[in-house]
């Protein structure tokens, strides 16, 4: 999941609060990563989300690209 800073991603928020289901055997959510870069307006929400929920993040949009590949090999 990316959160473009020049947008406001509306239904991207939605989607990123539906995903907040943790898995009770894992601990956490496996079913998302995301990237919110600094300018994004609500990264300290988003910041706060994934924390809370276990969501992993990472810090830019080639580093997400290159963590979704090696999950799929």
């Amino acid at each position: 999941m990316y959160f473009d800073s020049n947008t406001k991603s509306p239904i991207t928020l939605l989607e990123l609060g539906l995903f907040t289901k943790v898995d009770k055997h894992l601990g956490t959510t496996q079913k998302v990563v995301v990237c919110c870069p600094e300018g994004f307006y609500r990264k300290g929400n988003v910041d706060i989300v994934c924390e809370r929920y276990n969501i992993i993040q990472v810090p830019t949009l080639d580093i997400l690209i290159s963590f979704v590949q090696e999950m799929f090999k």
